[in-house]
């Protein structure tokens, strides 16, 4: 039976909560297990029910002192709040989104939420028994389903504010270079990550990503033309295509 982790929204006003909730479903491990109205309705349900977590107003900081605290409690604030945000952080807030809520801010924050706790801690609990209470699970199957969906997936920086989640639309291709592989992105920018180029082939979507050598992978949406000498083009950006890879291409672009 899958596991998953459990949130909760408390969050004014009602077209926000909405907003937020349709925003957290690309989260596939993600459940919402209630949008609360009132605080009566919170009391009861935080109470009773584990979250993992919490976005709630930071209006409702005190409100936190009455319930069990949920794993991560992420703020909902204004410009108003920033002077107030060390009160909040000692009162067990993880991190802020300022509100209107930005999708990419959205994303930024759950998925250090999820690595910051380790995914194992929510979705492994029974394996956890097996092992010793100090004992960090970590599993890279479940852990992976949350980092890739269907149409992006999140990528660690060197420091957690370099961790950020990438739409597949905005990749050109990955190239291996020296041990690491290097993301080539639409607007001319570069990232660089201790990752093997084997990785991101058994994870990458198959319908969008296409090896065509042994050190590139390309975002086959981005391939403008397979020239006779054996070269794919990414834009003006000529690219070399082994003859293996290349009728795996052509088939896959339908050629």
């Amino acid at each position: 039976m899958e596991k998953f982790i459990n949130c909760c929204v408390f969050i004014e006003p009602d077209d926000c909560a909405n907003s937020l909730t349709d925003l957290l479903s690309v989260f596939k491990t993600l459940k919402v297990a209630a949008c609360i109205k009132n605080q009566s309705e919170a009391l009861e349900l935080l109470n009773k029910k584990k979250i993992d977590i919490l976005f709630i107003n930071v209006d409702y900081a005190d409100f936190l002192q009455l319930v069990h605290k949920p794993t991560f409690i992420i703020g909902i604030c204004d410009q108003k709040h920033s002077k107030h945000l060390i009160k909040y952080l000692r009162q067990g807030f993880f991190d802020f989104l300022l509100s209107p809520i930005q999708k990419e801010e959205l994303y930024n924050v759950v998925g250090k939420a999820l690595n910051t706790y380790g995914t194992y801690n929510f979705l492994c609990r029974e394996k956890a028994l097996e092992a010793n209470e100090n004992e960090i699970l970590y599993n890279k199957t479940l852990l992976e389903k949350t980092l890739f969906t269907k149409d992006s997936m999140f990528l660690n920086g060197p420091r957690k504010s370099d961790s950020l989640r990438i739409s597949f639309d905005d990749v050109l291709y990955l190239k291996l270079e020296q041990g690491n592989t290097i993301l080539y992105f639409e607007n001319g920018t570069t990232k660089q990550l201790h990752t093997t180029l084997k990785y991101f082939q058994k994870k990458l979507p198959g319908e969008k990503f296409q090896k065509i050598n042994r050190n590139i992978i390309v975002n086959i949406d981005k391939v403008s033309r397979i020239s006779n000498n054996e070269e794919v083009w990414i834009g003006t950006q000529p690219l070399k295509v082994s003859r293996s890879f290349k009728k795996t291409l052509k088939a896959v672009l339908d050629l």
